[in-house]
């Protein structure tokens, strides 16, 4: 399969990631089938794109109209639709394995015998999935970052038996959808942006149990501190910028002191057993009160395209 020869695409699952990947595939030119087993989420993902999209034309980052979009979306909850013509197949369903390996196992008999079937799980094993086919070397980990439709970046996971022609046809499509592909070279969990992201939580929580800081500024160590200095440069750029003798002894000073907890922080058995679940549930680590998740969303979308835009990282 060649990238030029893509012109099929499907998303199987229209949640939280599904309907904005749907979204993204239709507004770079790609007839794509959103399929998902229940009508209600398929009617609430068709409003959530709809949504979506209006707030890209608020803010100048496209000129598609809501009809250009949705016109290259087909709705469906039959599977086998979905995949009959596809070239591209996106699975986007609950971060199981058992769930996912049957919908790829069912999806190799359902579609085109060249279709690549991508896996969007944020850190399950691309071999152990891949295993439930009969080819193999047509599944590729293809890991977006939450919101999909603004986030530029996306993990592409080669597993033991995927072959190098799928890459680089995977590859080669995230570029037309003017995404960045990131190589994980090696199959670990959690790949590589949520094992960067769980190591700062977990550090983040320990800091928080130890009473070193409070919820807020540790947030805001992050958001104003690391986390806007690294849009410039990375942590090795970072070392490189300082020397790797002084991280080497930061290093050694530091390492003893920071979380090596293997297991979840006891904060999380204590937010959940008060039912403090985060925003859905109007309290988490901070108070929602009166907002939707919704609204919280939107806020968090706003700024990201407003600081994407600004850095020129939209296609």
């Amino acid at each position: 399969m060649r990238v030029e020869d893509i012109e099929h695409t499907a998303v199987i699952g229209a949640g939280v990631m599904g309907h904005a990947l749907a979204q993204v595939f239709a507004q770079s030119g790609y007839e794509v089938a959103l399929m998902d087993i229940d009508r209600d989420v398929l009617r609430w993902a068709e409003g959530q794109i709809q949504r979506n999209v209006e707030l890209l034309r608020e803010e100048d980052l496209t000129d598609l109209t809501v009809k250009d979009v949705l016109n290259s979306i087909y709705f469906t909850t039959s599977q086998r639709e979905a995949a009959r013509k596809a070239d591209f197949i996106l699975e986007s369903v609950t971060e199981n394995m058992k769930v996912k390996r049957e919908v790829i196992s069912k999806l190799e008999y359902q579609a085109p015998k060249h279709t690549i079937f991508a896996t969007n799980t944020s850190g399950l094993s691309v071999t152990e999935i891949s295993e439930a086919t009969r080819s193999p070397e047509r599944v590729v980990g293809c890991h977006w970052w939450n919101p999909p439709y603004i986030m530029p970046l996306v993990e592409v996971i080669q597993g033991e038996n995927t072959s190098p022609e799928t890459v680089q046809a995977t590859h080669g499509f995230l570029k037309t959808l003017g995404k960045e592909p990131i190589d994980v070279k090696k199959e670990v969990p959690g790949f590589i942006w949520n094992r960067l992201q769980i190591a700062v939580i977990r550090e983040a929580l320990h800091l928080l149990e130890e009473g070193v800081a409070s919820v807020k500024d540790i947030d805001r160590a992050v958001k104003k501190g690391y986390a806007l200095r690294s849009l410039v440069v990375g942590p090795f750029e970072t070392m490189d910028l300082s020397s790797l003798n002084l991280f080497r002894a930061v290093s050694a000073n530091l390492n003893p002191n920071l979380s090596n907890a293997s297991e979840p922080s006891r904060l999380f058995e204590e937010k959940i057993k008060r039912g403090e679940l985060g925003v859905a549930a109007g309290r988490g680590f901070y108070d929602y009160a009166g907002r939707s998740r919704e609204e919280v969303i939107r806020e968090r979308d706003r700024q990201l395209m407003a600081l994407i835009k600004y850095l020129g990282l939209m296609p």
